[in-house]
């Protein structure tokens, strides 16, 4: 839906989930601006809403650049990192769907980065409550009293701030620095500190942020008590996710306010008064609503507004209980036998409950496979179930099934993983199927007479927190990486419509999604992380492969590089075990190869690629830093042989 500007020099990215109404006035708003509409375009990515939010960006996409993508439900902060990767313009403004531009709002943002150059700065807007708005209690104490909501009373215009500052929804940055030097976490899914966990990372690199009072937008929806309570909640499971992520030392350093330090020991303490101060703000609100003498309003709001500062903090210390309860649900020992087991780094042993460190006392841990679809996956996993000792079974989609996550599924409300919800609830479900499909591995390895067992899927990439939570720390990811046209020219010649979405900002979407939730793997755990070229494994099999099986503790075998073996291996034309999910066109394959390198001019049009490469050219780039720009030619002229020929050579 719509199309994008040749040179646009704003992008405005608005993350959005079933909030049709409010996105209708936020385009209107953005329909409206001082600045020509050709210098910007409008960026809608819809986090799987099932209101009307496609229809209003398609009535809106006649007056104004917009440009319209839809995920599958995976959190704000993939929709953000989905509009970062489309946008054409060099300056990006995050912007709430729930807010109206000024009139001027862009041009103030521009006149901003206008005045601040270099990579590094970025500009935050000013936010008030939208004029039509009654401005009732909670929200004239959370805006201009305690200064929750936002802090603009100690900003003066043009002043520098750190990285506390970067708030997405009214802060704009430039592209390029976002694209080199970080992206908003995928793993923090909530729009809850996401956008000063960003900051904080891009501060190691320089980021300052610059206040425009200028640059003037509206929240356009009424806050109500219970209405910010459960975004206090929201933020307390948000700051447990981030102290995951880091030390309690870089947590007291940065975030001095938050209050994930001591959250167990101020919950013992308070909370068996939360019901009660919560009934105390509902009776207060009610009589300042029948309009008391001053007097008693005066004693009113002072008691009003003691309660609101200790019940959303509460609220806050619930949310990082409830996510620590969360956690340690999931993380609960099992009734299994203990096992000895070695550390993942092979450093010691030490007893632990089986389900949660499967290695053996050799350091076998398994191994899981994961990248994109049509990355090369399928033939990764034959390479590796050739081996003597690793037993790498066909696809078997637990987690897919797991979350019901396939494009389309009309039997989604018979199938057994989501029906089985109504008798335990998930995190405990996910322990017990998960122990059950864990055992089905080691079995199946057990009867192929290997010692080691890998699975292969490749949306095994965005759930590797869920395989943390059944095997711990003893296991490695191998995550597979092709180049993006190859891959998006695949998808298109591919099949799958369960599992593949039909549209190309889908497709390209589940791309970025993909390999993003791979390097921040990486980041995370670079020693359980090992990645696989595919132009490089099919154009030099045998040192990919090779090195490889170092990195794994095994030795590399020659069978391992003929696929008839490998077919074998997996029982084709046999009954020994079921073909399962594989590739067809791969099953027909004696050998690697590198024919399917550099075969996307024959797949897709220009303005396909053009689009593809345009959104991902910077992300590969964390891939291949030094990856040249490529040509895009008509699919069947000699150019496109050539480039075909080169696997993606740069243009001339």
């Amino acid at each position: 839906m719509g199309s994008a500007l040749t040179s646009p020099s704003i992008s405005v990215v608005i993350p959005t989930l079933n909030r049709a109404g409010l996105l209708d006035q936020a385009l209107d708003s953005l329909g409206k601006q001082s600045l020509s509409k050709y210098q910007y375009e409008v960026i809608v990515v819809d986090d799987g809403s099932s209101d009307t939010t496609p229809n209003v960006c398609r009535r809106h996409a006649s007056h104004v650049a917009l440009r319209y993508f839809r995920l599958m439900h995976s959190g704000t902060s993939a929709a953000k990192n989905l509009g970062i990767m489309t946008a054409a313009s060099p300056i990006v403004l995050f912007f709430d769907d729930d807010d109206l531009a000024d009139s001027d709002l862009l041009k103030e943002h521009l006149e901003g980065h206008q005045k601040h150059p270099e990579d590094n700065f970025a500009i935050l807007g000013y936010t008030a409550w939208a004029p039509r708005l009654q401005v009732t209690e909670v929200m004239d104490y959370i805006l201009n009293v305690s200064h929750r909501l936002f802090n603009y009373s100690r900003l003066n215009d043009g002043q520098e701030l750190d990285f506390t500052y970067f708030w997405a929804g009214r802060i704009s940055c430039k592209r390029a620095f976002l694209a080199r030097r970080g992206i908003f976490d995928q793993r923090l899914q909530a729009a809850a500190h996401e956008d000063v966990e960003l900051g904080y990372r891009l501060s190691r690199f320089g980021l300052k942020v610059i206040f425009r009072r200028s640059a003037v937008q509206y929240m356009n929806r009424p806050v109500t008590f219970a209405d910010y309570c459960q975004r206090c909640e929201k933020q307390g499971q948000a700051q447990w996710a981030i102290r995951r992520l880091y030390s309690e030392e870089v947590i007291r350093e940065n975030w001095k306010s938050w209050v994930v330090i001591g959250a167990e020991e101020n919950w013992r303490e308070g909370a068996a008064a939360l019901g009660q101060k919560v009934g105390k703000v509902e009776e207060i609100e009610a009589r300042l609503a029948s309009s008391p003498a001053a007097q008693e309003r005066d004693a009113l709001v002072k008691e009003l507004r003691r309660l609101y500062d200790w019940t959303f903090k509460f609220f806050k210390i619930q949310g990082v209980i409830k996510a620590m309860r969360a956690e340690a649900l999931l993380s609960a020992p099992s009734t299994y036998p203990v096992a000895i087991t070695r550390d993942g780094d092979g450093r010691g042993e030490k007893d632990e409950p089986a389900t949660r460190k499967r290695a053996r006392s050799d350091g076998a841990v398994p191994i899981v496979i994961g990248g994109c679809l049509r990355s090369g996956t399928t033939l990764l996993h034959r390479v590796l179930n050739a081996h003597s000792r690793i037993f790498c079974a066909p696809e078997v989609k637990f987690f897919r099934d797991f979350h019901s996550n396939y494009v389309k599924d009309p039997l989604r409300h018979v199938r057994f993983m989501n029906s089985a919800r109504a008798l335990a609830p998930e995190a405990e479900l996910l322990e017990l199927a998960g122990k059950a499909f864990i055992t089905l591995q080691e079995r199946a390895a057990a009867r192929a007479g290997k010692p080691r067992w890998a699975d292969k899927n490749p949306e095994n990439v965005i759930y590797l927190d869920d395989w943390a939570r059944l095997l711990g720390e003893a296991w490695v990811f191998v995550h597979v990486v092709r180049h993006p046209l190859d891959t998006l020219a695949s998808m298109k010649e591919a099949n799958f419509p369960f599992t593949i979405p039909p549209s190309l900002g889908e497709r390209i979407g589940m791309y970025q999604r993909y390999l993003l939730a791979g390097l921040d793997f990486a980041r995370a755990h670079p020693e359980r992380y090992y990645r696989v070229h595919y132009e490089k494994f099919v154009r030099a099999p045998e040192t990919v492969i090779g090195d490889l099986m170092t990195w794994l503790g095994e030795t590399f075998e020659p069978r391992q590089l003929d696929l008839k073996n490998s077919a074998r291996e997996l029982g084709y034309g046999t009954t020994i075990y079921q073909l399962g999910l594989e590739d067809p066109k791969l099953a027909a394959e004696s050998a690697i190869h590198s024919r399917s390198v550099g075969r996307w001019p024959t797949l897709l049009t220009n303005d396909e690629a053009q689009h593809v490469w345009q959104a991902t050219r910077e992300l590969w780039r964390v891939i291949e830093p030094d990856a040249p720009d490529v040509c895009l030619p008509e699919g069947n002229s000699p150019a496109a042989r050539m480039v075909r020929d080169a696997g993606g050579a740069s243009c001339a």
